[in-house]
């Protein structure tokens, strides 16, 4: 039995359009990341300061924080869908006998779980597939109603969204029917996690979450969920399985890594990462799959955001002395030798099946060691300037990976518009953000334009939105930036109406900074 494991929903804002979200990310200064490093990139915010002295109201109980608590400004306590009590992982009801859940559906129901069932299952993980989407969620769904209930919302949106040729990610719940319905099941997922529950039937359903608060945009929602997930994860013990455990911890790492670009102090994960002694173990040692190049690379991205972070806390700001200097540079020698050897790895790897996946290892694992390459300059957008081979041969990959991609693949099957895992979308926009070569930006960003994708927190209609605008503003000085623009921000506001671009010049970061609204 787990003992006091909380699950807060109150962030979520799935109830009431008008409720008002908190704060998600980081202050500004915190936001040099996506000029640096591209940590803490994009940000929500809300645009409405709560008053003190509001009047006593009893909570309404309405998921995922009440609409009186909320619309008062106070802290909604109703969070008791996680309290005390989680119980073992073993399913209440076989498959067989939770069959009977289905007779009485509505046809809309059905038609959400066959949508999710026949392709958003299947797109979720086409590279990289952990078991969770094509195999454990489906069988929790016939006997976890609040498993089959989220996985309905998801794939209710996701059809929804598809249909509107993937666009900007955004709440559309006044004007799409398939939103409010999704919304519906959303809230009958919380409901039904109120009775006896499984620690496993919870992860579960808190990772099908994430996805459906990110196809509406909900950054903070999403990251209020990983840090939950991963906190329940932290205390599990040996409550789940060694099968369970790993494909939770897959699925909620992975998701945590791509937050580290949304959010400067991401990734949340306290659970145990290789050491950079083991690191330096695998330069010796061949991987034997792709899942092991993969799961080798995970963990070469935590360690490099940690060295990252420090670099922009310390060397960016000149706070290190020499003894701390060399210890950095160490590190970042170390993660430069794995990075080059998982990049021989991949260039000899050679399963066809496997190509795609591999153009996404070598282009995801090119940046990263980009990012390594630069973190202790003193002035990063100059340093980007030595690695523009490496733009252009991410470039390179992402157009082959695009070209062998079609709305039908080989075998029949369509081509996903929806992924949990990092694709190109995340490779384009830094190379054409930090590339100085004009032609490669514009390739990059036309890619982006033209990909029309969801990949976990990435959206590609999202990210070339704001790429075209920046590059247009570089190359033209509109911006009054001289040449080149440093220290960039999103501000994505509650109401989704627009996003704000902000920036500053090359060089400085101590001059007022310019800022643009775009329409979306």
């Amino acid at each position: 039995m787990l003992r006091t494991l909380t699950y807060s929903f109150d962030t979520a804002n799935i109830v009431d359009q008008d409720l008002k979200s908190t704060h998600f990310l980081h202050q500004q200064s915190n936001s040099l990341y996506l000029c640096n490093y591209a940590n803490g990139a994009f940000k929500q915010t809300k645009n409405a300061t709560l008053e003190e002295g509001v009047s006593h109201l009893s909570c309404d109980e309405t998921s995922p924080s009440c609409a009186r608590c909320t619309s008062t400004g106070r802290t909604c306590e109703w969070i008791g869908v996680f309290r005390d009590g989680l119980g073992d992982t073993k399913p209440r009801l076989s498959p067989q006998q939770a069959l009977p859940i289905f007779t009485d559906a509505k046809a809309q129901e059905l038609r959400g779980f066959e949508f999710f069932q026949h392709r958003t299952a299947k797109e979720m993980c086409p590279s990289f597939d952990f078991g969770f989407w094509t195999s454990l969620v489906l069988q929790l769904s016939r006997s976890e109603p609040a498993v089959l209930h989220a996985a309905i919302a998801l794939g209710v949106l996701h059809e929804a969204e598809e249909s509107l040729g993937m666009p900007i990610s955004k709440d559309r719940l006044a004007h799409n029917e398939k939103h409010k319905f999704a919304v519906g099941q959303y809230n009958a997922a919380i409901r039904l996690l109120m009775g006896g529950r499984t620690a496993t039937s919870v992860l579960a359903t808190c990772l099908i979450f994430i996805h459906i608060d990110l196809m509406r945009g909900l950054y903070e929602a999403a990251g209020g969920h990983i840090k939950s997930g991963l906190k329940i994860l932290e205390e599990s013990g040996n409550v789940l399985s060694h099968d369970v455990s790993r494909m939770m911890r897959t699925g909620f790492c992975r998701l945590d890594l791509q937050a580290a670009h949304f959010d400067a102090e991401a990734p949340y994960s306290k659970l145990p990462v290789g050491e950079l002694a083991v690191l330096d173990d695998a330069l010796s040692q061949p991987f034997v799959t792709l899942e092991d190049a993969k799961e080798q690379y995970d963990t070469l991205l935590y360690h490099t955001f940690r060295v990252l972070r420090t670099c922009e806390e310390n060397v960016l700001k000149n706070r290190l002395d020499h003894l701390s200097e060399q210890v950095l540079i160490t590190e970042q020698e170390k993660l430069l030798r794995a990075h080059n050897y998982l990049l021989q790895i991949c260039s000899v790897m050679v399963h066809d099946q496997e190509q795609q996946a591999l153009r996404l290892l070598r282009m995801h694992a090119l940046l990263t060691r980009v990012l390594i390459g630069v973190c202790m300059a003193r002035d990063i957008e100059d340093a980007f300037n030595e690695h523009i081979c490496a733009f252009q041969h991410i470039l390179v990959l992402a157009k082959e990976f695009v070209s062998s991609q079609t709305n039908v693949d080989d075998s029949g099957s369509r081509v996903g518009s929806l992924s949990t895992d990092w694709g190109i979308i995340f490779p384009l926009t830094l190379t054409a953000l930090k590339c100085r070569v004009g032609s490669i930006r514009t390739e990059a960003v036309t890619l982006l334009d033209a990909w029309k994708r969801r990949e976990g927190f990435w959206d590609s209609a999202l990210a070339a939105r704001c790429c075209r605008e920046l590059v247009s503003l570089e190359l033209s000085d509109e911006g009054g930036t001289g040449n080149q623009l440093a220290n960039i921000w999103v501000d994505i506001p509650d109401h989704q109406r627009e996003v704000t671009l902000t920036w500053q010049s090359q060089g400085a970061s101590d001059t007022p900074a310019h800022s643009r609204a775009l329409e979306i």
